[in-house]
């Protein structure tokens, strides 16, 4: 077991802190992992199931000009970076299963995590 302490964020409304850390994951430990369990004190513990891999449902619409909508599973996927696919500038991060974004760019990388495992996924944007 490793202890840490969290990073207290300055540009929040409330108080509350926030930690990375990093596990090394040989590619045969990561086929068996199944979860990650992380204890704060003695009366406080988050397990988090790891899904099955696999490709998550992106939905990409173009709204106008620059304008393009991304929906997916915010359920499964809370959080998704998204990225210019040719550029790898980043263009969000999106929360909650739904994000618009402005960019010209043709083709999205979209990065999907649940907070154990990611999703990585290249999308074509569609014409108007």
């Amino acid at each position: 077991m490793t202890s840490f302490a969290g990073q207290l964020v300055g540009d929040l409304p409330a108080p509350e802190e926030h930690f990375a850390f990093v596990l090394p994951v040989t590619p045969e430990l990561e086929a068996r992992l199944t979860g990650i369990r992380v204890v704060a004190d003695a009366r406080t513990a988050t397990q988090r199931a790891v899904p099955g891999a696999g490709d998550a449902e992106i939905v990409v619409t173009r709204r106008s000009g620059a304008g393009i909508e991304l929906r997916w599973d915010g359920l499964r996927f809370p959080m998704a970076l998204v990225r210019d696919a040719r550029t790898r500038e980043v263009l969000s991060f999106a929360r909650g299963g739904a994000a618009l974004i402005t960019t010209r760019s043709q083709a999205l990388e979209v990065q999907l995590s649940d907070g154990v495992r990611g999703v990585r996924s290249e999308r074509q944007v569609p014409r108007l």
